[in-house]
């Protein structure tokens, strides 16, 4: 209901959410109004039991108004209840739940963060489904992602890194351009997909953690967990930690492990110095992986070179979330790995000499 009300503001687009949901609660509704009288009064009122009209949501969104009511009225933990899927960082007061650990609980609301994810996962179905012109709709209309990629509101000297090292702030977003103006459509999907999952949110989790304001920090730490997990920075951190065997006590990638930990240990110059080594090592396995995989095409019988493009577009939209550290220590390395990753080369290779 609260996502139906996010969308167009009106009855009409959640009502048979809300017949739905009613079915459900007339199932505890007497047992609840028995336990907390007003929490039942709140609920009858959202799903239309004596009453059309729906209550304000200025005083907090249904969902986060039940989860802190209902819970402690029947005396159900936190542990017992679990977490619906798509709403970490969904209600303030609550944390962001991974199994790698946890952030928060939250200060502040940092649903927009959270939620990124979301249209990420829209952006890809459609990409997969070869629906490119839909994939492109859905990331016009998100302004939070599309500002992100324009640079808008990002500070801070890695940012300025990049910035420098690309030639302007919406280098990001000169790159999703060129995605979604790629002929082949394996690399467009690449080039697209590992954009608005990983380059974009990394770039502003950078600029967040620049300071120490404990409600930047949370925003970061919502990009980087995602309402959706598998379709944010953390779910690229899984993938890779399997490839590359380097996965934690908890099962999931030891840079997930402690990147998780530094967040949830709040702003301080060493948790910084956490996340930002984590993040360049999950984007390190990823332009590794990608560089292997070229190397293979390209010994293989047939030199399948349309098939190493395919893995470069893929390898460059990793490798440029940490070129500009490359270039800073290593000069001579960033130019032959631009040289082998760059989508602009087409399928020309240099030697692997």
């Amino acid at each position: 209901m609260d996502t139906s009300l996010d969308v167009d503001n009106s009855t009409t687009a959640f009502n048979g959410v809300r017949t739905e949901g009613q079915a459900f609660y007339r199932i505890i509704g007497p047992m609840l109004e028995e336990a907390d009288s007003t929490c039942d009064s709140l609920m009858r009122s959202i799903y239309g039991l004596g009453s059309a009209s729906l209550p304000s949501r200025t005083e907090g969104k249904y969902y986060c108004r039940a989860l802190a009511c209902i819970p402690d009225a029947f005396g159900i933990s936190s542990a017992e209840l679990g977490v619906l899927e798509g709403t970490n960082g969904y209600c303030v007061g609550t944390s962001l739940i991974t199994p790698a650990g946890n952030v928060g609980p939250l200060a502040n609301d940092v649903s927009q963060q959270a939620g990124l994810s979301k249209t990420v996962s829209q952006i890809k179905d459609a990409m997969r489904a070869g629906n490119f012109g839909n994939a492109q709709s859905i990331y016009n209309s998100d302004s939070y992602l599309t500002g992100l990629a324009q640079g808008n509101g990002l500070s801070g000297s890695t940012f300025s890194k990049f910035s420098d090292y690309f030639g302007s702030d919406d280098f990001n977003a000169q790159y999703i351009t060129k995605g979604f103006n790629e002929p082949n459509a394996a690399a467009k999907g690449d080039m697209v997909e590992k954009t608005v999952q990983d380059a974009i949110p990394v770039q502003a989790i950078w600029s967040l953690i620049a300071g120490t304001d404990a409600e930047n920090w949370e925003q970061a730490a919502a990009l980087y967990i995602g309402a959706e997990s598998g379709d944010s920075p953390y779910g690229r951190a899984n993938l890779r930690s399997r490839n590359f065997g380097t996965n934690g006590e908890t099962g999931e990638a030891t840079t997930n492990e402690n990147i998780v930990a530094a967040f949830d240990d709040g702003p301080s110059a060493a948790n910084r110095d956490t996340i930002i080594k984590n993040l360049k090592i999950t984007y390190t396995q990823a332009t590794l992986r990608y560089a292997f995989f070229i190397d293979r095409a390209l010994t293989a019988a047939d030199q399948n070179t349309t098939g190493a493009f395919e893995y470069r577009a893929e390898g460059d939209a990793f490798y440029r979330i940490i070129a500009p550290f490359v270039e800073e220590v290593d000069a001579g390395c960033n130019a032959f790995l631009s040289a082998v990753l760059s989508v602009d080369a087409g399928e020309n290779f240099p030697s692997p000499e």
